[in-house]
């Protein structure tokens, strides 16, 4: 499977820190870690957006994101790229 260009260039961003304060590029990382076996780096990439935004209709978004996790079933098998690409660039 070959990931999205958008997708490969946020996560390059990110571990650069070009994106450092886009709290729309942390969501988004922690959208696609949603779909990787665990939790926590969706989580910490939430909070990372929280903490960037003021916007209460996108913090209450992102609040809910993270309580979602806690009963969300991930697909391990749907983005072992991501997985790869993005440890690799951290």
């Amino acid at each position: 499977m070959v990931l999205p260009s958008p997708i490969c260039a946020i996560v390059a961003m990110l571990a650069h820190g070009e994106l450092a304060d886009d709290y729309l590029a942390h969501s988004a990382d922690a959208d696609m870690c949603r779909l990787l076996p665990g939790t926590a780096d969706a989580k910490s990439s939430y909070k990372k957006a929280l903490a960037l935004t003021q916007q209460l209709p996108e913090r209450q978004l992102l609040q809910a994101r993270v309580r979602q996790l806690k009963s969300e079933k991930t697909f391990p098998s749907r983005f072992v790229e991501f997985q790869s690409a993005r440890s690799t660039m951290e």
